[in-house]
């Protein structure tokens, strides 16, 4: 009787799981639309200026860095800052680049994932605490700390995979229509559900 009752249970997350995850790729535009109208000044223009090709520079990092932060904050001029960044950006895997990124000061995941993301916007998406909350309402896993640690490390990469996971013709075609990348239209719109910018 008792695995009986564990299989029921385990069918039933299942199946919220399936449930919520649909809603969310069939609702994804809307998801979409609601960020935009929320965040403007994280969409367009303003959006696409934060990505770079190659070394990142002191000016491109503050505005990354504010951004993410939400708060302007003076940052040393220093090269040895940015030939650390240029260096954790250059490693060759993920893992790799986040421990390096996780080394310096002040760097949790949401930062971290930001410039990811704007060094590579195929690739990479950005995380924070909105994220974390969509992606608990779709069912995926979700973890308290951003401290960049092993443990953070496989949680981020697997957000990747389930971001590559749901990637259908549908969501490429929203993202083309708005502008961005996969990784970026499923991020946002993560955003605005954990944010309760639903219907």
């Amino acid at each position: 009787m008792t695995n009986i009752l564990i299989i029921v249970i385990a069918f039933l997350i299942v199946v919220k799981i399936v449930v919520t995850e649909t809603y969310f790729t069939e609702n994804i535009e809307g998801l979409y639309s609601r960020f935009q109208s929320n965040r403007p000044e994280y969409v367009g223009k303003n959006y696409r200026d934060l990505i770079f090709t190659g070394k990142i520079t002191y000016k491109g990092f503050t505005k990354i860095h504010n951004f993410k932060a939400q708060i302007p904050l003076p940052l040393p001029s220093c090269d040895c800052v940015f030939m650390d960044l240029a260096n954790a950006l250059s490693r060759p895997t993920t893992e790799e680049k986040l421990l390096a990124l996780g080394e310096l000061e002040g760097f949790r995941l949401p930062m971290a994932s930001a410039l990811l993301h704007f060094s590579n916007p195929s690739s990479y998406a950005i995380i924070d605490e909105n994220v974390v909350k969509g992606m608990k309402q779709i069912g995926w896993a979700t973890r308290r700390t951003m401290e960049i640690n092993n443990g953070t490390i496989m949680f981020y990469t697997n957000y990747l995979h389930e971001i590559q996971r749901i990637t259908s013709n549908r969501i490429k075609d929203v993202a083309n229509k708005y502008d961005v990348t996969p990784m970026r239209l499923v991020e946002a719109s993560l955003y605005a559900l954990g944010k309760g910018w639903v219907q």
